[in-house]
């Protein structure tokens, strides 16, 4: 066959999709296992290849989104959106287009395939046999661009004046859900009933499906709000209530009219059906897992609670160490059903639904991980001396933040420090010391390298709250530090020893 493992791994770079029938498709899907197994090998040789900063530090103002091995970042200058491209091998950040960030973009999503299209010609010349990029504008219109070229595509009309801010997506459906913005109650009219507006579309080809008017005449008494995720409709209410209905039940027993801008038809609920879960949690926050069937809740600030979806019986407890700097729990992105907490320590835990318990996998903790003392900044902008900053050992405090690569099941952990500096006995700036990125095994959690960072990015002191994001994706890992409303990320590919970074 005329297949190149390589030019297969790279299709996802370039954005082609490979169309095959289905004698073809346990071939490429072999390839595409052994594209990742290679990637993971390459990335494991220390002697041969080494991680490298590709660019100069990417500083801008706002948050820097990443998808599909693209930044899109915001220039406040040219009220531009520009395009960074971090791939096709090139060993530095490529610009390749700029759209108008105005009217202001609420929300944007890359539809990366949209397989059922791929076989009609009429579709793929209107670009969905490719990835394409989504952008929701604060005009209340949704647009289609060329991920590659930024070219516009296609431009939908929303709901009337209504303001649109979120966008999710319903892969199995094909589906679109766009959420409007709470509706407020006019202080000098009568009470609105109007709680938001879903606009439901499919996704290839684009088109309005539904329009979802919710009231809170159909819905319980102190209703905060009210999302579309997986097929369930998720009303959140009074004291951390959270109950779940079935949007086929819902949308089964409503009726359906035109609406005055013929875009889709209007629902009315009749009725929400069976409440297929119920429960509260601390400031509504509840994840659930399929394999095993259980669900992490919160609380208190100080801890969660594991517990199994069939009975609610308690598995075990994760305490919070930290409300300042807080504990997350959450589920590891892969398919062993394990529970992270992250924070100020590092800690894998497993369920055990049989037993009854939690137990702990693994601490990935380290302690000393910072020098005696750290070298930071000795003048002010304005050229006064500052007090130079010497951390103690047992001092050395570390933050933890992960993610996890799950092509090659690889997890990432980036530890950071905070630093103040003071100036006339008060805090003058904050430091963000970003010292490693270690690379462990997914299942097994042994270390496969580790990539030295040693970079610091300063903030004010009035600016308390820092934030530290790690992303990994195939051979590039990044590191994205955010204060106030400000953004530096440092970039690092996997190249080879001998290569020269552009």
């Amino acid at each position: 066959m005329k297949y190149n493992v390589l030019d297969l791994t790279m299709a996802r770079s370039r954005g082609n999709i490979h169309r095959i029938d289905d004698n073809k498709k346990m071939y490429r899907l072999k390839c595409r296992w052994i594209g990742h197994h290679i990637f993971k090998l390459l990335v494991r040789s220390k002697s041969t290849r080494e991680f490298r900063l590709i660019h100069s530090p990417i500083k801008a103002q706002g948050n820097v989104r990443y998808e599909f091995g693209k930044y899109f970042i915001r220039n406040n200058a040219s009220k531009m959106v520009d395009c960074l491209c971090i791939q096709n091998n090139t060993k530095r950040l490529r610009k390749l287009w700029s759209i108008s960030a105005i009217p202001r973009w609420e929300d944007q999503a890359v539809i990366k395939d949209s397989a059922s299209m791929h076989n009609h010609q009429e579709h793929i010349d209107k670009g969905y046999g490719k990835p394409y990029l989504l952008v929701l504008r604060a005009n209340s219109r949704l647009e289609r661009y060329d991920l590659n070229t930024g070219a516009p595509l296609e431009s939908l009309r929303l709901f009337n004046d209504t303001k649109f801010n979120e966008i999710s997506q319903d892969p199995e459906r094909g589906w679109l859900i766009l959420k409007s913005v709470i509706h407020t109650r006019p202080t000098d009219s009568a009470p609105s009933d109007l709680l938001l507006r879903f606009l439901i579309c499919k996704i290839a080809p684009m088109k309005m499906l539904y329009h979802i008017p919710i009231r809170r005449s159909d819905l319980e008494v102190g209703t905060q709000t009210v999302c579309i995720s997986n097929g369930l409709l998720i009303v959140q209410g009074r004291r951390g209530s959270i109950k779940l209905y079935s949007l086929d039940v819902i949308l089964d027993s409503a009726t359906e009219s035109n609406s005055r801008d013929n875009i889709a038809p209007n629902i009315k609920i009749l009725g929400l059906g069976p409440c297929l879960f119920a429960i509260n949690a601390f400031q509504h926050s509840l994840q659930i897992n399929e394999s095993p069937w259980i669900y992490i809740k919160k609380d208190s600030d100080f801890e969660c609670s594991v517990k199994r979806i069939v009975d609610h019986k308690l598995l075990g407890r994760v305490n919070l160490r930290s409300t300042i700097d807080p504990e997350r729990v959450t589920f590891l992105s892969d398919d062993t059903g394990r529970i992270v907490a992250y924070g100020k320590a590092m800690q894998i835990f497993k369920a055990d639904t049989e037993e009854f318990r939690l137990y702990e996998v693994s601490n990935l903790t380290e302690k000393a991980l910072f020098g005696s003392e750290c070298r930071v900044q000795e003048f002010s902008r304005s050229g006064r001396k500052l007090k130079k900053i010497k951390i103690e050992q047992e001092e050395a405090e570390e933050f933890y933040r992960l993610d996890y690569e799950d092509e090659l099941d690889i997890l990432g952990i980036v530890s950071t420090k905070e630093i103040y500096q003071e100036d006339d006995d008060a805090v003058s700036s904050i430091v963000t010391f970003v010292k490693e990125v270690r690379l462990l095994e997914g299942k097994a959690l042994g270390e496969i390298r580790r990539i030295p960072v040693e970079q610091m990015i300063q903030r004010p002191g009035t600016e308390v709250v820092g934030e530290t994001s790690l992303m990994l994706d195939l051979d590039f890992v990044s590191i994205k530090v955010r204060s106030g409303a400000r953004s530096t990320i440092y970039v690092y590919q996997l190249c080879e020893i001998t290569d020269k970074v552009r």
